[in-house]
């Protein structure tokens, strides 16, 4: 059964601010002639889905969104294996791919603005 909030005006809102932003292309692979979606990036059970941020938001095409959620699945079962002293190096492997990605799209802004 589809959630009743996806049909809400306040939700197609959101989705479409989302969507557009990302210039209707998917975040991850940029495909433009694809069905989009848009993925919660964290979820807040206390929150509508149209009250998140649009930077807890991402617009994926299927193929992605599915992956993302597949991802996801896989990296809690590999986190609830690791020992606590393990846990440390993944804390710090996840902070380098945080500055990398902002670093990424900082380069990425840099250049659109010399254009």
């Amino acid at each position: 059964m589809i959630n009743e909030e996806y049909k809400d005006p306040r939700w197609q809102k959101k989705r479409l601010e989302v969507m557009g932003a990302a210039g209707f292309k998917c975040q991850c692979c940029g495909a433009d002639d694809k069905t989009l979606n848009v993925h919660h990036v964290n979820y807040d059970k206390s929150a509508k889905m149209w009250d998140y941020d649009c930077y807890r938001l991402k617009c994926l095409c299927d193929e992605c969104h599915e992956k993302q959620h597949w991802l996801i699945v896989m990296f809690r079962n590999y986190v609830s294996m690791l020992r606590i002293e393990d846990l440390s190096m993944l804390e710090m492997m996840v902070y380098e791919l945080m500055v990398q990605e902002h670093q990424k799209k900082l380069r990425s802004k840099n250049v659109r603005k010399s254009i």
